[in-house]
């Protein structure tokens, strides 16, 4: 599945700042936007900013889950915007794809302060009106009650494409899947699939 990307926004990287937060979505605009090396722009940030042990593992987890999972992210994006992805300001984009990763896969985190963070950060480096969009997707996020669940029927109820289906569930890039499924077949691929995903490792 292609994604039309829209680099509309790019934060500056000059801000003497240490919110966390802040210095992740700075360094997931870098990275989709640029598509450097991942390893690199975190150990640029980390180096240049004072932040804890305990800030760097929440960055790095955060930072690490989203490009992971963008796909499958981004798929369930789709559901609760009223915009399309390509349409949505790339910042913003990245708010939601922090947001939503949290409410997906580090439960620790309260509903509420992911949705309060994520609209404060909207507001701080965006816009105001960006902060309330954010609001308005995050808010209806957490109001699923089990987000695996209601992707995973998404999934088999709109998505026909075999490969498709893999791709976006497990989040790998559609052509790769396409190899393992053509050598491998069907039963193969969901089990390396799982196998690779099996066990995130999420640090708090």
């Amino acid at each position: 599945m292609d994604i039309d990307w829209k680099p509309v926004r790019i934060l500056s990287e000059k801000s003497s700042s240490a919110n966390p937060r802040r210095i992740t979505l700075l360094i997931l605009n870098e990275y989709f936007k640029k598509k450097k090396s991942l390893k690199d722009i975190i150990n640029f940030y980390f180096k240049n900013y004072r932040l804890s042990g305990l800030d760097k593992r929440f960055i790095f987890n955060i930072v690490k889950g989203t490009v992971r999972y963008y796909l499958k992210i981004d798929f369930l994006l789709s559901f609760f915007s009223d915009k399309k992805i390509k349409d949505i300001d790339f910042a913003v984009l990245n708010i939601l794809r922090m947001g939503i990763f949290q409410f997906m896969y580090m439960d620790k985190v309260p509903s509420y302060s992911i949705v309060n963070e994520s609209v404060e950060l909207a507001k701080k480096n965006v816009t105001l009106s960006s902060s309330k969009f954010v609001n308005a997707v995050l808010r209806k996020v957490s109001s699923v009650p089990n987000i695996d669940s209601f992707a995973k029927d998404k999934i088999d109820r709109l998505v026909e494409d075999e490969v498709d289906k893999i791709s976006i569930d497990y989040s790998y890039p559609e052509w790769l899947v396409k190899y393992w499924f053509d050598w491998y077949g069907k039963e193969k691929t969901i089990l390396m699939c799982q196998s690779l995903n099996e066990n995130p490792h999420i640090y708090l």
